[in-house]
């Protein structure tokens, strides 16, 4: 029996001891319950040491020894149960609170794997619903769309296009940011509409364009995202505008068909600003967008002989009218087609102006057109002078030997 003791003495001391480096070295966990859970295994195994001293001793000859022996005997027993008791009581308190920090593990567990999966909430919540539909009435909303791809919160559907906001934890933005971008811009794409990772904390909003995506991501509350929907809006209308306006042109543009005016170069530079005129009139018929379209509407003809022009290196842009001025601030540094030492100068920035100010654009190159840089109408007809000063130098010379012969035969 003593060594049954012994063997609890030990077994409690040591769950005593493992309970208290626990509850002294960790910060989460049941740590109270752990401490607690110590003192009752150290209290065990007092109780235990007690009930094994008999079985230390024999029975001494004093009668007063011998007395305190067999109340220690009796006491023994009702110490060891004690101890017993203790160990159950601190077993059945630890256990449950070990199960819960367990359970609580494995969701933090599953809450992390869910974050680095890039996981949007399952179901939008009420008070985002009710925010959405209170800021967002003159769209149409719709709340929880699934598809083939996973679920979309908000499908919200303006004039110019569709969002689909894709609503998830801050966490799970930081986690699984690029899992969320794939999960959301292939769901948004089922619905043809723009994704939008939306997450929404207490710091302050910010919102930016996910890099190598067409989605957006963005942190803030609802009135931010009902912002960042209008002005992608405004950019969806203008961009739709520029288009048409460049299919406009285009269509007008397949007869080029240039202005044309009788206004000198010096006249038309006094009435418009110095470098604006500059621009257009010397520089614009330099860069290679220009001569590209140019040629393009043209079909390479030659405005002088109607005849093919090889390519733009062999063609000069020939300026119809000089009462205009380039209205684009913006310029760049190019190397000009017809550059002999390959500097590059300052040139209006034509390609910008094309696709960002199209009407800017048309009404410069519609005062100009091409021609060759030496035309062959301008070489026959130099040709045909050549040939009639020539008829004509001649002839003259016949009148005169005439009349020379005339007089001679009067003398």
């Amino acid at each position: 029996m003593t060594a049954l003791w012994l063997f609890l003495v030990l077994a409690a001391a040591l769950a005593s001891a493992v309970a208290a480096h626990y509850a002294a070295t960790r910060k989460d966990g049941p740590v109270s319950k752990a401490r607690s859970f110590s003192e009752q295994m150290r209290g065990a195994a007092m109780a235990f040491a007690i009930a094994s001293l008999p079985g230390f001793f024999s029975v001494p000859d004093s009668e007063l020894m011998a007395s305190a022996y067999t109340a220690l005997e009796v006491l023994g027993p009702i110490s060891g149960g004690l101890g017993i008791v203790l160990v159950i009581f601190g077993v059945s308190t630890l256990m449950p609170a070990i199960n819960a920090y367990i359970r609580e593990r494995e969701l933090r567990a599953q809450e992390t794997a869910r974050a680095c999966s890039g996981i949007n909430y399952p179901e939008t919540p009420t008070s985002v619903v009710q925010s959405i539909n209170t800021i967002a009435r003159q769209y149409d909303v719709d709340v929880d769309v699934e598809t083939a791809q996973g679920l979309i919160n908000i499908l919200i559907e303006t004039k110019e296009g569709k969002y689909a906001v894709y609503l998830l934890p801050k966490e799970h933005l930081r986690r699984g940011g690029r899992q969320a971008l794939a999960r959301a811009s292939a769901a948004a794409e089922l619905l043809d509409a723009l994704p939008i990772l939306w997450s929404a904390p207490n710091g302050p909003p910010r919102g930016y364009r996910a890099s190598g995506h067409k989605a957006y991501i963005l942190e803030g509350r609802a009135e931010h995202l009902l912002h960042l929907i209008r002005r992608l809006d405004r950019s969806s209308q203008a961009e739709r505008k520029r288009v048409e306006e460049r299919k406009r042109h285009r269509a007008a543009a397949r007869s080029h068909e240039p202005i044309r005016s009788s206004i000198d170069p010096e006249t038309a530079r006094s009435r418009h600003d110095l470098e604006g005129w500059e621009r257009f009139a010397h520089q614009a018929p330099r860069h290679p967008t220009i001569q590209d379209v140019l040629y393009r509407r043209t079909e390479g003809r030659c405005a002088e002989c109607k005849k093919h022009v090889p390519d733009e290196r062999t063609m000069k842009v020939v300026v119809t009218d000089y009462d205009h001025a380039c209205r684009l601030p913006d310029s760049i540094r190019l190397v000009p087609r017809d550059s002999v030492d390959d500097v590059p100068v300052n040139m209006p920035d034509c390609a910008q102006c094309h696709y960002e100010q199209p009407e800017y654009f048309e009404s410069c190159i519609n005062r100009m057109t091409i021609a060759h840089e030496v035309c062959p109408s301008e070489t026959e007809e130099a040709r045909k002078e050549a040939e009639y000063a020539s008829m004509e130098r001649r002839a003259q010379l016949a009148r005169e030997h005439e009349e020379a012969r005339k007089a001679a035969q009067k003398i």
